[in-house]
């Protein structure tokens, strides 16, 4: 058995990075009315799997909104302006429990109902703050299936930073060498990496050339990054190689 199976949330259980996306591009229009939605949502895939921070400043400064932000609300910094606007449109999406479930990405989820049988440890480990994660995992039926739900509550720092992940070793007691980490974005990839799990990414259409470009770069192994359909068999030849109790 493995000592930690760890998924990430956002991208890898439910494709919720596509509404955050959607999101972004909705609340950089209400800001800028003159700017395609379409357009923010494809600025947006660089940045999967950072933070709130990282991404609306990038955003802004792409998009010139520096200052229609200041004017929307100038009591806080702008991009805290941006991501507020912007909240209140996905959290509008994550109270639809049926557009979360419709999200939700079967390849992973299995591997999550056979968790008990691979690994001593099982948790999430996320970039989103709990009162994002929280409906999402209830939403798939997912509430109590976790030892630990580490999200950007919990650490000061996020992915490609490995404290979220090391919180989670720290908590389980768990050898990151025999610990697992199931991924889709280059920025978690690098987050397990650094903490030093072995790793499996599942790309999607938007994560798939980042990830090819850590194989290439010597990050991952070209082994570590699997489509959706063989995840479940990558993780049962992980999980039967780790070391015994």
């Amino acid at each position: 058995m493995l000592d930690l199976l760890a998924f990430d949330l956002d991208g890898t259980l439910a494709d919720t990075e596509s509404l955050k996306g959607q999101s972004y591009g909705w609340a950089a229009h209400e800001l800028d009315p003159s700017i395609d939605p379409a357009d923010v949502e494809a600025a947006y895939v660089p940045y999967i799997g950072g933070g709130r921070e990282e991404i609306a400043a990038g955003l802004l400064g792409h998009f010139g909104l520096a200052e229609a932000a200041r004017r929307h609300d100038a009591s806080v910094e702008p991009w805290e302006s941006f991501v507020g606007l912007r909240l209140e449109r996905y959290r509008g999406m994550l109270r639809d429990a049926d557009l979360v479930r419709r999200h939700a990405l079967p390849g992973a989820l299995a591997v999550v109902e056979d968790a008990r049988r691979l690994a001593r440890g099982v948790a999430v480990v996320t970039t989103t703050d709990r009162a994002n994660a929280r409906p999402v995992l209830d939403a798939l039926g997912l509430g109590d299936a976790f030892d630990i739900v580490v999200t950007s509550d919990d650490v000061e720092a996020h992915k490609p930073d490995p404290c979220g992940y090391r919180l989670a070793l720290d908590h389980l007691g768990a050898d990151p060498a025999w610990s697992l980490a199931v991924e889709d974005s280059p920025t978690g990839a690098r987050a397990a990496v650094a903490a030093r799990l072995q790793v499996l990414a599942v790309p999607s259409e938007s994560t798939r050339d980042g990830l090819q470009a850590l194989v290439r770069d010597g990050v991952l192994s070209p082994a570590a990054v699997v489509e959706p359909g063989a995840l479940a068999g990558a993780v049962r030849q992980r999980a039967e190689a780790a070391s015994p109790a």
